[in-house]
């Protein structure tokens, strides 16, 4: 088992695959759940709303209500450590040869 994890591109691959299946379930929790967490600073407060398969940041007053700072799609968060961990862990390095050193 220990050499499946032999070097730095291995362990990164699976960290980057672990945090894109982590991402996927709040993906997939998203459309059966909403969910907000929620940062309280002085008069305002900052969430971070999931729902529908999209992330919504948003400020909110108390006397002005909610603003929509920005939104993105799950699959722009899911993607990039999917592919990195794909690219990590499938490609095999070339072997160098002796005319290479040269």
């Amino acid at each position: 088992m220990r050499e499946v994890f032999h070097g730095w591109r291995r362990k990164v691959g699976c960290v980057a695959l672990v945090v894109a299946c982590v991402v996927t379930v709040g993906w997939l929790r998203s459309y059966y759940n909403q969910e907000e967490l929620t940062v309280y600073r002085g008069q305002e407060s900052y969430l971070l709303h999931s729902r529908e398969g999209r992330l919504y940041w948003m400020r909110e007053q108390i006397s002005y209500g909610r603003f929509e700072l920005g939104s993105t799609s799950y699959v722009s968060i899911v993607l990039p450590p999917t592919l990195l961990s794909a690219y990590l862990l499938l490609w095999k390095p070339r072997q160098r040869t002796g005319s290479d050193h040269a």
